[in-house]
């Protein structure tokens, strides 16, 4: 490993991969309606009516596979698919991919030590996973930037099943993010190339953005049914708060009246203790004064009597 490389990152790696059929499919939005298996044989070997998209056309490099060989994949791959047959017997459809395409750039602006190094590191890594699918390695320096152009396929069988980007004939990020993982960890760190370089925001697909606006709509119809509920919970305390209130007034005004009554009847208990205690007075004074008019009433009797007694005729003179 070059230290000094590694620890002053040029860029960032650049891998691409793109499958390709025979036939391209007609759907306009496919990846694969861009260009068919002859079409990507001749803007690797630049060709002219292939190579309109580069301004100034060189010939390619070839670093493995012969001119020969890579202008007969058309046939081979038409070959190999008219015998290949599905788990139920049937032929492969036309549209099937039969090719993948794999781009491979380093951020240089020539084809220089560094480039050449990091060149030998990318073929070997090519070689190394793709084994003897890869058929054909080309270098093109009439671009922006001097990259390979690696050529893979699997005698007329669908790419899918040996592509980096697919999982059971599924397609797969995760897989092919662990095929740039891999990349990154045997060439790209090594010749200082970062694992992503700065991303572009991508605009939303009209499905994606109906979805998400869709969501977006939900949630607010979701907040403003909360928003309504708190509402009314709130009002619904308050109003339990304002009748609680209004109960504790009572109960004080309550509280307040008892306690006046239970003052009032202290007092009253009081007086009535001192009525009846003013009334045995009473009854004893009638009591007293009754006997004394009973004893004046005996004495007053007695003087009556001895008058009496002393004014009678024959009664001797004392």
């Amino acid at each position: 490993m070059n230290t000094t490389m590694a620890d002053a990152p040029r860029g960032s790696q650049f891998v691409h991969l793109e499958h390709y059929s025979l036939k391209a499919s007609s759907h306009p939005r496919s990846k694969k309606g861009r260009a068919n298996i002859k079409f990507i044989v001749d803007e690797m070997l630049r060709v002219p009516s292939a190579s309109r998209h580069v301004p100034h056309v060189k010939p390619p490099t070839l670093l493995f596979g012969t001119q020969a060989d890579i202008e007969a994949l058309p046939v081979v791959l038409q070959q190999g698919a008219a015998v290949c047959r599905d788990a139920k017997g049937r032929k492969q459809r036309s549209d099937t991919p039969l090719l993948m395409g794999v781009i491979f750039s380093f951020p240089s602006k020539a084809v220089d030590s560094a480039y050449l190094a990091w060149e030998r590191d990318t073929i070997q890594f090519a070689r190394q996973h793709f084994g003897t699918r890869a058929v054909a390695i080309a270098r093109h320096e009439d671009e922006e930037f001097p990259h390979l152009h690696v050529l893979v396929h699997d005698q007329g069988r669908s790419v899918h099943r040996i592509s980096p980007g697919y999982v059971d004939g599924k397609r797969s990020r995760s897989s092919l993010g662990r095929f740039q993982d891999a990349y990154q960890a045997a060439v790209g760190a090594q010749h200082g190339l970062a694992r992503c370089g700065p991303r572009r925001e991508r605009e939303p697909s009209t499905k994606e953005h109906k979805r998400v606006k869709a969501e977006i709509e939900g949630a607010h119809a979701e907040l403003a049914a909360l928003r309504h509920e708190a509402k009314r919970i709130k009002a619904q305390v308050d109003a339990d708060a304002a009748r609680e209130e209004l109960a504790r007034r009572n109960l004080a005004r309550t509280r307040q009246a008892l306690e006046a009554s239970m003052a009032s009847l202290q007092q009253a208990m009081a007086q009535r203790v001192v009525l009846n205690a003013r009334r045995l007075d009473l009854e004893a004074l009638e009591v007293s004064v009754k006997r004394r008019a009973e004893a004046m009433d005996e004495i007053e009797r007695e003087r009556f009597d001895a008058m009496v007694a002393t004014k009678a005729p024959g009664r001797a003179k004392p």
